[in-house]
């Protein structure tokens, strides 16, 4: 019943749900910090000589790809607004990617990490 009252009153909606400027100011703060996650994820690998795995090179292109397809979603030209638009989806499903790919690098050190004190 909550529900139906929630969306079929757009008052009662539009308090109990965040509006769209709330959603879109948290998701670049959110955005950024997965970035500069990743990229000290990346820049940790690099230190510890993993440039050679296929992991570390695919975060680097998913960091790559987030940057610009940033930068494509800050210039908003009409004329290529497909590809402005496609742009969003590259950058959230690339934030995504730099996430999940960070914490697999974080599980990677730990097992890493486990193996060499059992070895001692």
């Amino acid at each position: 019943l909550a529900f139906i009252l929630i969306f079929l009153k757009p008052d009662v909606s539009s308090y109990v749900l965040p509006d769209r400027l709330a959603l879109d100011k948290n998701h670049f703060l959110i955005s950024i910090l997965a970035l500069v996650a990743g990229i000290y994820t990346w820049l940790e690998g690099r230190k510890k000589g993993k440039q050679g795995t296929f992991l570390h090179k695919f975060l680097f292109v998913m960091i790559i790809l987030v940057i610009l397809s940033g930068g494509l979603m800050m210039i908003r030209f009409e004329a290529v607004y497909s590809l402005v638009a496609m742009a969003y989806t590259v950058f959230d499903i690339s934030v995504v990617v730099v996430i999940l790919l960070a914490i697999i690098h974080l599980v990677n050190d730990q097992i890493s990490n486990q193996r060499l004190i059992s070895q001692t």
